[in-house]
């Protein structure tokens, strides 16, 4: 059968028409939505395909041959950017990614890694050290969102550290945990809604507008798994402090720890409730009872007490600071300008006030929405006055 030149191009254009519209058929994008950090509500600027972490994490493994450089990052040039070698485990960004996928706008693609002037600019090292349900999370985030700090969230850097002997190598492991932070921002991991599996539900970690994610002059960065450095050093004491006397020798600058506490009976109730699915649904007229799973969680919290206890006397750890979460909801600027003044970093108006915006009004009581039973009550008891 023969066509005419003008049927053949009807055709023509009617494929391209149809395969554009499968194209776009095939996007699943997650919507702008609004989530709440204490009682103000922050619109989220990612709008990112329905992939998990793992699946990111396991994309793009291949080192992209050329950065693309940000204009707006005079401090790095091209020879620079090319020469840190990043570990393979981690995504790498190319033009590909950065055409296909709506990411935050804040944040150069693709990624770009540190000089070596930004890496021997670092002042201070940091790590949390504590406990689940504490309120370290929200405490790191403020800290990744300071123009001088970048603070990698949930990087689990002492179970990592024995994995890949590179991260005994400074730039190396800067530019890992720069990438982490990096990353999170970049996909919207300290959200909620991107990412359900985590159990941040209700709320974001998310300060779109500060510098979470980048860095105007790096002076501190760091990692915040503080639940992670306790763990470790439970399953190998020796271990762990010797891995720690590894990270100091690797810096070979102030290694600085952050110890977040809060109330225990709160701790334990929260991490109950999120793990039996409660959350949201106990209330102190119907409070939730499990005498079992109470009874393991008082058992896990007071192994990682002990846990705590001995990471700062036995690894001998010198730089440490105290933050009650009741303190940084009373005082979330106060609190931050006593992290600053620990590190040594000026802490700007408008980024306490930012981050003071963005703080829970009020301290959450979940003990009140679990049943203590006596024995309960006696063994948390023991831990807060051991």
């Amino acid at each position: 059968m023969r066509y005419g030149v003008g049927t053949g191009m009807l055709i023509v254009a009617g494929l391209l028409v149809f395969c554009w519209f499968l194209g776009t058929g095939t996007r699943n994008y997650e919507p702008a939505e609004e989530h709440r950090v204490g009682v103000d509500a922050v619109p989220v600027i990612h709008q990112l395909p329905r992939l998990s972490r793992k699946q990111l994490l396991h994309q793009n493994r291949e080192e992209s041959t050329t950065l693309k450089l940000s204009p707006s990052l005079s401090h790095q040039n091209q020879e620079e950017a090319t020469t840190p070698k990043l570990s393979p485990n981690l995504p790498h960004l190319n033009q590909k990614d950065s055409t296909t996928l709506q990411l935050s706008p804040s944040l150069p693609s693709p990624f770009i890694p540190l000089s070596g002037q930004d890496v021997d600019g670092v002042e201070k090292f940091v790590f949390f050290v504590g406990y689940p349900r504490s309120g370290h999370s929200i405490i790191g985030s403020m800290m990744d969102a300071h123009p001088d700090m970048v603070i990698a969230h949930e990087f689990m850097l002492f179970t990592e550290w024995d994995k890949d002997p590179n991260f005994r190598k400074k730039t190396y492991l800067f530019n890992t945990l720069y990438n982490e932070s990096y990353q999170d921002v970049m996909y919207g991991w300290r959200s909620s809604k991107q990412n359900p599996d985590k159990i941040l539900k209700g709320y974001s970690l998310d300060i779109p507008s500060s510098w979470q994610g980048r860095f105007r002059q790096l002076r501190v960065i760091g990692d915040k798994s503080g639940g992670n450095a306790a763990t470790v050093y439970s399953q190998s004491p020796e271990g762990f402090c010797r891995s720690y006397k590894e990270l100091v020798d690797t810096v070979k600058i102030p290694v600085h720890v952050i110890h977040v506490v809060r109330n225990p009976y709160d701790m334990i109730a929260t991490a109950m409730l999120y793990n039996a699915d409660k959350h949201g649904n106990a209330t102190t007229d119907h409070p939730y009872r499990n005498d079992t799973m109470l009874q393991e969680f008082i058992q896990e919290l007071h192994s990682l007490a002990s846990a705590v206890q001995g990471i700062i006397t036995n690894c001998h750890l010198k730089k440490t600071l105290e933050i009650h979460s009741a303190d940084h909801v009373k005082d979330p600027k106060g609190t931050l300008q006593q992290i600053c003044d620990f590190l040594d970093v000026e802490c700007p108006e408008d980024y306490l006030q930012e981050c003071g915006d963005k703080t829970f009004k009020q301290l959450s009581k979940s003990r009140k929405l679990v049943v203590w039973n006596p024995e309960a009550h006696t063994r948390v008891k023991a831990i807060i006055e051991e």
